[in-house]
């Protein structure tokens, strides 16, 4: 995860994640997010969610485990979350930010129908470099979907 996640550095103890995971409830809780678990067969693969809800847009955010890329999971995954995006969060967008290396998941983003909007230099740093978030953005209108950005799967 530490290679396009530059919040990995600062989880160092367990109560880091404690209190990562009781954010994540409270959000759930107040819809202004929802996360799910990736599984296969009996086997934890990553992770999955929506999050930053507001105006009904949400932010997208994802990890995968490393032997698990390149099998169309996330494909899968994403699939699923605009799903629920529509029918259970009612949701009319869903908003995906990559980092400029990050080709793996800009090549997932574009094959689900996710449009680059906007690339920002804000400063982010990534193991000590200052790197570049690429802005991606879906509209979650059914009609539009469907005719102009079919989410192609494996």
């Amino acid at each position: 995860m530490r290679v396009w996640l530059p919040w990995v550095d600062y989880v160092q103890a367990p109560q880091d994640t404690a209190t990562f995971i009781a954010q994540t409830l409270s959000n759930s809780t107040r819809n202004k997010a929802a996360s799910y678990l990736m599984q296969v067969q009996d086997a934890f693969i990553g992770t999955i969610s929506v999050s930053a809800i507001e105006a009904g847009i949400g932010t997208v955010g994802y990890w995968l485990a490393a032997n698990q890329q390149k099998k169309g999971y996330m494909i899968d995954a994403l699939i699923q979350l605009k799903a629920i995006a529509t029918q259970s969060l009612k949701l009319t967008g869903l908003r995906l930010e990559v980092l400029n290396s990050n080709t793996p998941s800009a090549k997932v983003a574009q094959r689900c129908g996710f449009r680059l909007v906007d690339s920002v230099d804000d400063g982010t740093i990534l193991h000590g470099k200052t790197v570049t978030r690429h802005i991606y953005l879906l509209p979650l209108n059914t009609f539009f979907l469907e005719r102009r950005y079919p989410c192609q799967g494996r």
